[in-house]
């Protein structure tokens, strides 16, 4: 073990950063507050000029979790904390 000197100065801790949690996108953190939630899509329909839309009706608490489960998918780190804000929100 090195000793000290006479007149050295004693080490500084070095101080260790948490990295900054990387910002979320809108789409995941602001929810509006709507009476209906879908989940559509739109393919052509070769019969006629019209796209045709395949709709699914939706709660709000389902429409969080997707969300959520797109997040996932993506890659993106919501965090335990922000996950229980966003589902408590759903209730």
């Amino acid at each position: 073990m090195k000793q000290r000197t006479k007149g050295q100065a004693k080490p500084q801790p070095v101080a260790i950063s948490k990295p900054e949690p990387a910002e979320l996108p809108d789409w995941l953190t602001s929810t509006p507050m709507e009476l209906e939630y879908s989940l559509a899509v739109k393919h052509p329909n070769h019969d006629f000029d019209e796209a045709e839309v395949q709709e699914v009706r939706i709660t709000r608490a389902e429409y969080i979790a997707l969300k959520l489960h797109l997040a996932q998918l993506r890659g993106i780190e919501v965090g335990a904390e922000t996950e229980k804000e966003l589902t408590e929100e759903a209730a």
